[in-house]
């Protein structure tokens, strides 16, 4: 059976200006809704686990763990689906985003 995959904060670090999918789970992945993240609430451990969300209908907050990445503010970052990276297990190894 295949490991769950984790998450890698050096891989998926969400950051003000990326384009996300908001996570639906009573809706197919085509419907989902698509928004621009505006802001990010750090935790003690300095990881984003919230963030707001901006969509055509508003503004929503939303956990981390409930939004898929499509393009990163970043664009000098290699992304993880990169050549320069490699997965192992459901993780991502390589470059890390700074």
């Amino acid at each position: 059976m295949p490991r769950r995959a984790r998450s890698d904060p050096t891989c998926h670090a969400p950051a003000e200006g990326d384009i996300v999918l908001i996570v639906d789970p009573s809706s197919p992945h085509y419907s989902w809704p698509r928004g621009k993240i505006k802001k990010t609430y750090p935790s003690p451990d300095n990881q984003a686990h919230v963030v707001d969300i901006e969509t055509t209908g508003g503004v929503l907050r939303r956990p981390t763990s409930k939004i898929v990445l499509l393009v990163s503010s970043k664009a000098a970052a290699a992304p993880c689906w990169s050549s320069s990276a490699t997965h192992r297990d459901g993780e991502c190894y390589g470059q890390p985003r700074s």
